[in-house]
């Protein structure tokens, strides 16, 4: 995959990014490898070539209010946001003792490589907010000019189902029971109705056989009955604290029935669970994404009709598999295997000065050397935070519970002063030890073939 940097001066041609993973795709906890490639018309005089790596979370909205002032009413709109930053590193590939360097006439490529965090979320883009990963290369000449490209790729954070714990291969279970009395005339006789699901998690692209067993000895007609696949969001801000929580997204939905008064049966129904890749936002603390199993009854007559749902989770392997090759999407996922959960030992990194870049805040600034494994993400421990999702699901909660965590506490207000939470939490602030790729010589090389 490549990227092409627009520029202003005739002495860079052609400068793309290319990158080792074809589609700009990565597993959380992957190892980022490519090029700077360009070529120059004539010698390129420079401070420094610097690379960054950014990966954060943005949420946004506006929402109107009424304030009236002396009887007169006036509109106000405020203004909701949040940020949340994983990483933000910049390595120097070529230069940053602050002289001046200069490359020759010709073709030029610069490796360059990043190893991922591995427990970033999945890459997002919702309603109110996103999750987005990028690579800038930036270029110092003489004089303070820069020039610059930019390089977006996406994150799977791979969630395995098969080690989601026995919470995730529990059957789930819905039981509705009614009674049916219109008036005194009307003979009261029970209904009973049983959903089943053979687990509580699913791949998209499956096929989910749902077990319905009816004992209806009303004198009514079960009119229908829907089950449907929905998907929740929730954003947070943290300026000012609030939360939005758009409309539910139906992903599927199938209708069966009717089922005759007087009945007892066994059915065996199929719901195929819509194809694409599913976000896993487990470490993200301010945008949840839910899925629901529902179901809805109708009756005839008098009867109220009946709902209840599940949350169930959506997973990138399925459960009894060893891998994605049976994901329907395999085609749009990384080449590379998944990262082994418990990854290899660190092994140090060779003291160097650190490069020179002027005025750029807020940054972990790397110098060149090998890349560290593994490196930790900025994410906040949502227990604390917020409890969104290591907490007992209430009326308000969005989120899979981790197995084990199902008798934690929840918050007594599930929205924390942000400042309270900082001073709560020391580790929030530093920056996650840096990595640091291989230096650039400067010496002129081919780019690799196309």
């Amino acid at each position: 995959m490549t990227a092409v940097m627009g520029t202003q001066r005739e002495e860079l041609q052609s400068a793309i990014i290319t990158l080792n993973e074809p589609n700009a795709v990565f597993y959380s906890g992957q190892l980022i490898k490519g090029n700077l490639n360009f070529e120059l018309n004539k010698p390129l005089h420079y401070i420094a070539i610097n690379i960054q790596y950014v990966g954060e979370c943005n949420v946004f909205w506006i929402e109107e209010q009424i304030e009236v002032y002396n009887g007169v009413k006036q509109k106000k709109h405020i203004k909701y946001e949040g940020r949340e930053e994983y990483f933000n590193v910049i390595h120097c590939l070529s230069g940053g003792d602050g002289g001046t360097c200069v490359l020759a006439t010709g073709p030029h490529s610069i490796p360059f490589s990043y190893q991922l965090p591995s427990n970033i979320p999945s890459s997002f883009k919702g309603d109110k907010g996103t999750i987005s990963y990028s690579i800038v290369v930036r270029v110092l000449m003489t004089g303070f000019t820069n020039q610059e490209i930019t390089k977006d790729f996406d994150v799977v954070s791979p969630a395995d189902l098969n080690q989601g714990g026995d919470n995730i291969k529990k059957p789930v279970i819905l039981n509705f029971e009614e009674t049916s009395s219109c008036n005194l005339f009307c003979v009261t006789r029970p209904l009973s109705v049983e959903v089943k699901l053979p687990a509580s998690g699913f791949c998209p692209g499956q096929t989910i056989p749902i077990t319905v067993d009816i004992k209806n000895k009303t004198n009514l007609e079960l009119s229908k009955i829907v089950f449907e696949i929905s998907t929740k969001e929730r954003y947070r801000s943290l300026q000012p604290v609030s939360a939005f929580i758009p409309p539910e997204d139906v992903l599927v939905s199938i209708k069966k029935g009717p089922v005759l008064a007087k009945t007892c049966k066994e059915y065996m129904w199929e719901l195929k669970i819509p194809e694409f890749i599913a976000p896993n936002l487990e470490n993200c603390s301010i945008i949840d994404v839910g899925f629901f199993f529902k179901v809805k009854i109708k009756m005839s007559g008098c009867m109220d009709d009946m709902y209840d749902e599940s949350e169930i989770w959506l997973g990138l392997v399925p459960l009894g598999s060893s891998g994605v090759s049976s994901h329907p999407l395999a085609e749009r996922l990384p080449i590379a295997a998944i990262p082994p959960a418990t990854p290899p030992p660190p092994y140090e990194s060779p003291q160097m000065p650190p490069p020179y870049i002027p005025n750029v805040p807020n940054v972990q600034i790397c110098p060149p050397g090998p890349v560290l494994f593994p490196t930790v993400a900025n994410v906040v421990d949502k227990s604390l935070a917020y409890g969104s999702k290591s907490s007992p699901l209430g009326a308000f909660e969005i989120g899979f519970r981790p197995p084990g965590n199902s008798s934690m506490p929840v918050p007594s207000h599930p929205y924390p002063d942000f400042e309270d939470q900082m001073h709560q939490r020391p580790d929030l602030h530093p920056y996650p030890e840096p990595a640091a790729s291989e230096p650039y010589s400067g010496r002129p090389s081919a780019p690799p073939p196309p």
